[in-house]
């Protein structure tokens, strides 16, 4: 290799490593990113922006219903260390989005939480929402393990 094909080489070389670089250099700014009018991030077209805000502004489940499912959920995902309770995060709004979203869920949700106020009824005459931290966990393991629960009714 003589000298001349050697500075073409690294002629070439600098000029390909200068246009990679600055192509793969950050863009300035930030792109921008469609909004919700709530902010939240969305890329939605205006009539799924007006049919969510038509289901945010309507109300699905009674205070009684919301007050049973914040006890359901934060026994699910409790407070921690590390991180908040289902109810500090949201989950019980979130899950009135989806009942109205998606209507075919209403009915069984309506029949589990009303399951619960009758259980509670039948096994401690009280309401869901009135019982103890431990009269819960007895039902709500009813629900996640009916097999130990029989068990358990059985040996009592």
């Amino acid at each position: 290799m003589n000298r001349r094909e050697n500075l073409k080489l690294l002629f070439t070389g600098s000029i390909a490593s200068g246009l990679l670089l600055t192509n793969c250099k950050p863009e300035n700014g930030t792109p921008e990113t469609p909004l919700l009018s709530g902010g939240t991030l969305g890329g939605r077209d205006p009539e799924e922006t007006a049919r969510d805000q038509r289901l945010l502004s309507e109300t699905f489940f009674t205070e009684e219903e919301r007050k049973k499912l914040s006890v359901l959920v934060d026994i699910i995902m409790p407070k921690d260390a590390e991180s908040p309770a289902a109810t500090e995060v949201g989950v019980v709004d979130f899950m009135e989005f989806i009942m109205k979203d998606q209507p075919n869920y209403q009915t069984p949700m309506r029949g589990g939480l009303m399951w619960l106020d009758y259980e509670a009824d039948e096994k401690f005459t009280k309401k869901f929402t009135e019982l103890s931290q431990d009269q819960v966990i007895q039902i709500v393991d009813e629900v996640a393990w009916p097999d130990k629960a029989k068990l358990n009714i059985v040996e009592l």
